[in-house]
C-alpha cells in the first residue's frame, strides 16, 4: 500500500515538474520567428551603441614578468594529468596540467620537471609531454619569457 502511494506521488510530482518546465520554455506565446523579428526591430530602435574610444595603451596595467631562475621550455601535454610533488607516481599530487607545461632540465627517473601554476616545481611522466603544438592555430610557437610574482610561468604563444 505504501509503495503504491509513493509511486502515485512520485508520478504526480514528475508530471507537475514536466508541465512547469514546458511552460517556462516560451511563456510569451509568440513563435520563435516572431521573437526574432521583435528582437531585430528593438535593435533597430536602439540603434548602434557608442562605447567611446578605446583606452590609451599606456593606461592598461602591464603584467609584471620576472626572470625565471631556470631555463624553461614550453611543451604540450594532455589537460588534467596529475602533477606529482616528486618524480614518482606514489608522490602526492600538487595539481593538474593544462594543455601546455613549462619543462626544465633532463628527465629524472622517467619524469619531466615542470613549473606548476602555483609556482611550485612538480613532475609529470615523460611520456605525457611532447613538443609544443598549438590547439588554437597551426604553426604557432610558445616560449616562457619568465614568471609572474607568484611564480606562475608566463606562456607566450605567438
Amino acid at each position: 500500500m505504501r509503495i503504491s502511494i509513493i509511486a502515485v506521488l512520485a508520478t504526480g510530482g514528475l508530471a507537475v515538474v514536466a508541465g512547469r518546465a514546458g511552460a517556462q520554455q516560451n511563456q510569451s506565446g509568440f513563435p520563435p520567428q516572431q521573437l526574432d523579428e521583435m528582437s531585430q526591430q528593438r535593435q533597430e530602435q536602439i540603434g548602434p551603441r557608442n562605447w567611446g574610444p578605446p583606452p590609451p595603451q599606456g593606461s592598461i596595467p602591464q603584467d609584471t614578468i620576472l626572470p625565471a631562475k631556470d631555463l624553461w621550455v614550453c611543451m604540450s601535454t594532455d589537460a588534467y594529468q596529475p602533477v606529482f610533488a616528486e618524480p614518482s607516481t606514489k608522490a602526492p599530487v600538487i595539481g593538474q596540467t593544462l594543455t601546455q607545461v613549462a619543462v626544465s632540465g633532463p628527465y629524472v627517473d622517467g619524469f619531466a620537471k615542470v613549473l606548476h601554476y602555483n609556482g611550485k616545481v612538480g613532475y609529470v611522466p615523460k611520456g605525457e609531454v611532447r613538443p609544443f603544438k598549438s590547439e588554437i592555430k597551426a604553426g604557432l610557437s610558445c616560449s616562457i619569457p619568465g614568471v609572474r610574482p607568484n611564480g606562475t610561468p608566463v606562456f607566450d604563444i605567438h
